[in-house]
């Protein structure tokens, strides 16, 4: 495919599911924790709580969860 004909690395051997190596899990349960603490009561509720907060998650944060995913691929 295209991504070999331009010599990219693939990690051959990725586990098959690890929230330590998956961004967006990681992210997920942050958001999770904000919305809870909040208690939407309602289905419209909970869709403007979680627009509402994943908006407020720093982007500092989201380069930690980044900063670990390089992490955890090194150690592989």
């Amino acid at each position: 495919g295209y991504l070999r004909s331009k010599k990219v690395e693939f990690i051959t051997d990725w586990p098959q599911y690890s929230p330590d190596l998956n961004v967006i899990e990681r992210l997920w349960n942050d958001l999770q924790m904000r919305v809870g603490e909040r208690c939407p009561m309602t289905a419209d509720e909970l869709i403007a709580v979680a627009q509402q907060e994943w908006d407020k998650i720093p982007q500092q944060v989201i380069n930690a969860h980044c900063r670990h995913f390089e992490k955890q691929i090194a150690n592989l």
